[in-house]
């Protein structure tokens, strides 16, 4: 039985990586903010964290939603 995150993820799937990366930021916009850490993170640790976010072409991505701001 398919719950309504499991439909909502479903049709997010079927959007752009554009309009996916745009409900995105809705979301985590969205969520109450946390306490900072207690300890510093280094920048490092966060590689790799955003791959696909941005579909294949990240650079390409960025300018096509810069192009929508302008």
């Amino acid at each position: 039985m398919a719950t309504k995150v499991d439909h909502v993820i479903e049709e997010a799937l079927a959007l752009s990586a554009d309009e996916r990366a745009k409900v995105a930021a809705k979301l985590l916009a969205s969520l109450p903010s946390k306490a900072a850490p207690t300890a510093p993170r280094r920048l490092l640790d966060l590689a790799g964290r955003g791959v696909g976010v941005w579909g294949e072409d990240s650079t390409a991505t960025l300018e096509r939603m810069r192009d929508e701001w302008r």
